[in-house]
């Protein structure tokens, strides 16, 4: 996909929004939004600062050095911010916050490997959330490969909504949830943490989806923080059917 194809996808007013937002805020320099956006889209197709600047110089952009092309991308985000939250990736997912969560800032979080360029090839994670329903970068935190995916990772507020994977739900990671006053819902795995009912007696998944007598299962549990608390939980349950019994079973044994 060439430039002009690309801007086709781009809302209307999007160059307006560029001095807006504080992208290009002076009359020297590069002046051309579409020129700015392109050097930005190149930079971030896997090329360095310095890359960057021989591009710019030899497609007849502009002669900028690779800090004073840095300088200019770090004022973008308010910019790219405004125009993905006014882009439509396709009909399918142009669907509307529900009612019930229109309070919410709907978060799903995950992290990836990222592997620096040149010969060291240095390995990093990229803790990541996005906020569901404007598709914007809603937080990161870059680390060291030693650190792990946690929610511990990010900074909830009230009114957030988390989304996570198995990784996620663990004991210090709700605890942080929590405390954070923020709402969660995770996938769990079997094993996870020690659950207790009411009465304080242990019981495992096993045990706990017996008690399920029909598709569905709401069960209210609790567990042991790492603060010596004791806290309440909810799980959600669904029956896998026979069909996607038999695709999982057989998945595992390829």
């Amino acid at each position: 996909m060439n430039k002009e194809e690309i801007l086709k996808y781009l809302p209307e007013g999007y160059e307006k929004a560029c001095w807006e937002t504080g992208a290009m805020s002076r009359k020297t320099g590069l002046q051309n939004e579409k020129d700015l956006l392109t050097l930005c889209l190149f930079y971030g197709y896997d090329h360095s600062l310095k890359e960057t600047e021989c591009y710019a110089k030899t497609a007849g952009i502009y002669e900028i050095s690779d800090v004073g092309f840095m300088k200019r991308f770090s004022r973008c985000s308010n910019w790219f911010g405004w125009m993905t939250e006014r882009m439509k990736p396709s009909q399918l997912l142009a669907y509307e916050k529900p009612e019930q969560l229109e309070k919410y800032r709907v978060l799903a979080v995950d992290a990836s490997t990222v592997v620096s360029g040149g010969k060291m090839g240095l390995r990093w994670h990229l803790h990541y959330a996005v906020n569901l329903f404007t598709l914007n970068t809603a937080m990161f935190q870059l680390t060291g490969e030693e650190t792990g995916e946690t929610l511990k990772n990010y900074e909830f507020q009230e009114n957030d909504l988390v989304l996570g994977d198995r990784i996620y739900a663990s004991k210090s990671g709700i605890e942080y949830c929590m405390n954070c006053h923020a709402d969660f819902v995770l996938r769990i795995r079997n094993k996870a943490f020690q659950l207790y009912t009411e009465t304080g007696d242990k019981i495992s998944f096993t045990e706990l989806l017996k008690g399920m007598d029909s598709e569905y299962g709401d069960f209210k549990v609790y567990f042991k923080g790492e603060d010596k608390q004791v806290h309440s939980i909810r799980i959600c349950a669904v029956k896998k059917s026979e069909e996607a019994f038999l695709h999982t079973n057989c998945t595992k044994r390829k």
